[in-house]
């Protein structure tokens, strides 16, 4: 045990059953949170099978519900060609 441990030991010895009993549930939850944090994230990073992710991908029956409205009406696809063509060229130039 280290000095800082037997240090805190010892000061939660000194105190009252009662806060020793609140610090107990403090430390527990505290605990508690930190474990489901750890379970949640762990979980994130657990590859899914297939079969789970094929059970989460909606089915598509019509094409036109594909179909978005969001393109400006004054803006062509040439526009948009070009606007990323002067994007990477002034990204190549100041890579140099």
């Amino acid at each position: 045990m280290t000095a800082q441990l037997e240090f805190a030991v010892k000061t939660v010895r000194a105190l009252s059953p009662h806060d020793q009993l609140e610090l107990l549930q403090v430390l527990s939850r505290e605990l508690q949170e930190a474990y489901d944090f750890v379970e949640n994230n762990a979980a994130f990073w657990m590859p899914r099978a297939l079969e789970s992710k094929l059970r989460d991908v909606p089915v598509i029956l019509h094409l036109s519900t594909l179909v978005l409205n969001f393109w400006p009406a004054d803006e062509t696809a040439d526009d948009l060609n070009l606007f990323i063509a002067s994007q990477r060229q002034a990204d190549r130039e100041q890579a140099q």
